[in-house]
């Protein structure tokens, strides 16, 4: 489907009233990459966990070799099995992630690695792919997360428009884009 053959429906139907601020047209697919990091975004208090629980387990490591025989000893061998088991739930999240993402069939994980023609505007956003379209508008947009590898627009069901920030190397889209995020979220 070619971004000439739509109509979006845009309030200013290509003759934007705002100069600074021009429709972006963007063709592309998500990569596993980009689903990783997403999905690693969300659950990035497992991985800020995993941090916290191994830092922790050295500690407790050392702390059980250096401590007398007795009580006490048992008492942290009990905090480091704790410590373990939060450990262990971490990397397990972590690992299903990836795996889920990288090495499982999911029809899920393929349906969303189909290229899409995005057309984001003062409209709002409006994505097409070979099932049809789904439009946003700015005032279903919940929140807008930007992390190291892109954008993450939420909406209200639950669904959540990636995109990443290799598609917005034009300066021009970049600006535009951050400008429709400010004025309409």
């Amino acid at each position: 489907m070619k971004n000439d053959d739509i109509n979006t429906n845009s309030q200013n139907d290509g003759n934007n009233s705002e100069p600074s601020i021009k429709d972006i047209n963007l063709t592309f697919s998500l990569t596993r990459d980009d689903l990783f990091w997403y999905n690693i975004y969300f659950a990035r208090l497992m991985v800020f966990g995993f941090f916290l629980f191994l830092i922790l387990f050295v500690a407790g490591f050392i702390v059980i070799i250096n401590t007398p025989s007795g009580d006490m000893q048992t008492t942290f061998v009990w905090i480091e099995i704790a410590i373990g088991a939060g450990l262990s739930v971490c990397v397990g999240t972590i690992a299903a992630i990836a795996l889920q993402v990288y090495f499982i069939k999911s029809g899920v994980i393929e349906k969303s690695m189909n290229e899409r023609n995005y057309i984001i505007n003062t409209a709002g956003i409006a994505v097409f792919n070979e099932r049809g379209r789904i439009m946003r508008t700015w005032k279903d947009v919940k929140k807008v997360i930007k992390s190291h590898h892109g954008y993450y627009i939420r909406t209200g069901d639950k669904l959540a428009i990636i995109i990443p920030l290799r598609e917005l190397q034009n300066p021009e889209n970049l600006k535009s884009f951050k400008e429709m995020i400010k004025k309409y979220t």
